[in-house]
């Protein structure tokens, strides 16, 4: 695949997790309250923000699959790149410690960066950059779009999607 069509591909992913952000939001999917009231755009960055530091330290402290269990929707789903589609809080949080333990490749260290964070309804969409600590040392930077919903109170990843920058 060119360069630009994977930029392509990313664009329309992008696209596509927004479109559906504003489809469920206009739906009342996933909401714990009723569709016809509105988050407060004014707590949601410091939610956002605590949850990710949260995922940080849990994971970086040795324990990503409870990263993933607490921060993750019931019905989540994660698209890494060039994998399937992993699907439900118990498979992502596998996922997550598979990830962190593979010999060369794992991830030893993560952290986050909002770039942009939106509400969008009773959902919110958040596009960052991750600072990733692979076991060799070497560090790598990809880009992500989490969706974001609330789930008995508090918001929750509901679907991530991340790729590789390739310069």
């Amino acid at each position: 695949m060119s360069f630009r069509a994977g930029r392509l591909v990313v664009f329309l992913t992008a696209l596509s997790c927004v479109t559906f952000a504003r489809a469920a939001q206009s739906q009342g999917y996933g909401s714990a309250s009723p569709p016809s009231s509105k988050s407060d755009p004014t707590a949601l960055a410091p939610a956002v923000d605590a949850a990710n530091r949260r995922f940080e330290n849990a994971f970086n402290s040795g324990d990503a699959a409870g990263a993933a269990r607490e921060l993750y929707a019931r019905d989540a789903r994660i698209l890494p790149p060039g994998s399937e589609t992993v699907e439900g809080g118990d498979k992502i949080a596998a996922y997550w410690a598979a990830a962190a333990t593979a010999p060369q490749t794992g991830v030893r260290r993560v952290q986050l960066s909002t770039l942009d964070l939106q509400l969008v309804g009773d959902a919110a969409y958040e596009i960052g950059r991750a600072t990733l600590t692979l076991a060799n040392g070497q560090r790598v930077t990809p880009r992500y779009l989490i969706v974001w919903k609330k789930e008995d109170g508090e918001w929750r990843r509901y679907l991530d999607i991340w790729n590789m920058d390739t310069n």
